[in-house]
């Protein structure tokens, strides 16, 4: 007779790439002069007063020293899930004031995207994935387990980069920053 046996697969697991400190302050504040200069306008992903440069639709980074450390954490990451090597093909700039949110929203036909945090403090939004099974919400967990959460959060500093598949839903969780000025550069990606 052979041993009954349990055996517990988790599938489809979703990786995200958390850099803390990857750009020092000096690098950060080079960042936002450069982007000083871009075009700034209102966009529906955000609620209250936030602005981006989305809408300038290429990598205002090309060709800096930014763009090949970005691109190196990329393909690191890339190199982890077992995909090819991607680059930078959009970069732009989110501002954020005190009582704005980030509606739920994904990044379409970007392999990874990415945010590089600028300018954050203790009263800054955090940045929430949301889980991408949709039966998620039929059933109420009771007890905290990697398959039954409905989102998972990061307190993201200055300096910190976050990588993620662009398929994957993140937002402010209806949580309202409430720092003066919150900057993020986002990023999609195209493979090369």
């Amino acid at each position: 007779m052979s041993e009954t046996k349990n055996i517990n697969v988790n599938l489809f697991p979703t990786t995200i790439k958390y850099v803390n400190n990857f750009l020092s302050l000096d690098e950060v504040d080079k960042i936002i002069e450069i982007s000083r200069s871009l075009p700034f306008q209102n966009h529906g992903a955000f609620i209250g007063d936030g602005k981006t440069s989305y809408f300038l639709k290429d990598n205002f980074l090309k060709n800096t020293i930014f763009d090949k450390k970005i691109n190196e954490a990329l393909n690191d990451y890339t190199e982890i899930l077992g995909m090819g090597k991607v680059k930078m093909s959009e970069s732009w700039v989110n501002i954020q004031k005190p009582n704005s949110e980030l509606l739920q929203h994904c990044h379409v036909r970007s392999p990874i995207s990415g945010a590089l945090y600028l300018k954050t403090d203790v009263k800054s939004s955090r940045l929430f994935f949301h889980n991408p099974n949709p039966y998620i919400k039929f059933y109420s967990a009771r007890k905290w387990a990697e398959s039954s959460i409905e989102f998972f959060s990061f307190k993201v500093n200055t300096g910190d980069l976050v990588l993620f598949p662009g398929w994957l839903n993140h937002s402010s969780n209806r949580e309202l920053n409430l720092s003066e000025e919150r900057i993020v550069l986002s990023l999609n990606t195209i493979f090369v």
